[in-house]
C-alpha cells in the first residue's frame, strides 16, 4: 500500500479537495500536492488554493524575472 501520494498540475483536477480530505482523513495518507493557484492576472485559478486548509505545511515557490 502506498502512504503517500503526489498530485501534480493539481490545477486542472475538479474533485482535488474532496480527494485529499478523503486520502488524508479516512485512509491516512500523505498527500502532496502542486500545481498553479493564479494565473497571469493573479485570478484565483483551480481549486489548490481550497486544500490549504487541508494543510499540515505549506511551501509557496515564486516565480522570478530575469534581466531586471
Amino acid at each position: 500500500m502506498l502512504q503517500v501520494i503526489g498530485i501534480d498540475q493539481s490545477q486542472f483536477f475538479e474533485d482535488l479537495y474532496d480527494f485529499c480530505r478523503e486520502a488524508a482523513d479516512h485512509d491516512s495518507k500523505t498527500v502532496i500536492v502542486t500545481g498553479l493557484d493564479g494565473d497571469y492576472l493573479r485570478s484565483s485559478f483551480g481549486s489548490v488554493l481550497e486544500v490549504i486548509a487541508l494543510a499540515d505545511s505549506v511551501t509557496k515557490l515564486n516565480a522570478e524575472l530575469c534581466g531586471k
